[in-house]
């Protein structure tokens, strides 16, 4: 079986395009594995109980859903935008989900993808506007003068993408990550 591709987020750089034109396109040399790849990568690597989370179980399920999806020479390609986290339902687990991507694939190749920080902010409130909610601009980004019990939705933090390009890169070697720009 060939080494996964395991693409991780960041969410608004264009994944959904990423997962339609690019991995399922067999011409691409990649192969989205199973019917439900997404489905399959949250429940086991983001949803699962932490406690109970079994790597060689998951890595049995990965592995058979290479072969039910006949990848032959292709590269399987997993792909989930918010393994590195999702700050639309607050979900800022992206370093315990790196630590179980490595215990599941250690061999992989991961795929970062960015974007300029102020552009990903607006997008992510446009998205959470369109979600239904009513939180102003401000109170998504937060002020920078709040409580410390307080965090905003957008937490600051998860714009620093260097902290987890360099924990991907410990994690995997450096030159096994691939971070690419949206813009």
């Amino acid at each position: 079986m060939r080494r996964p591709l395991i693409h991780v987020g960041y969410i608004k750089t264009g994944s959904t395009w990423l997962q339609d034109a690019v991995f399922a396109d067999p011409r691409s040399g990649l192969v989205l594995p199973g019917a439900a790849p997404r489905a399959d990568l949250v429940a086991e690597l983001v949803t699962c109980n932490p406690y109970a989370f079994d790597a060689a179980s998951a890595r049995a399920l990965f592995d058979r859903r290479v072969l039910e999806s006949n990848a032959g020479d292709r590269i399987p390609a997993w792909s989930e935008e918010t393994l590195l986290g999702d700050p639309l339902v607050r979900r800022y687990d992206g370093r315990a989900v790196c630590d179980r991507i490595a215990a599941v694939f250690p061999e992989a190749r991961i795929l970062i993808c960015i974007r300029e920080q102020k552009a990903m902010a607006v997008s992510m409130y446009r998205e959470h506007v369109k979600q239904g909610a009513s939180h102003s601009f401000q109170m998504f980004i937060g002020a920078g003068d709040e409580a410390r019990s307080f965090t905003p939705i957008l937490r600051p933090d998860f714009l620093e993408y260097h902290h987890a390009i360099s924990y991907y890169q410990a994690a995997f070697g450096t030159e096994n990550v691939l971070v690419l720009p949206q813009e």
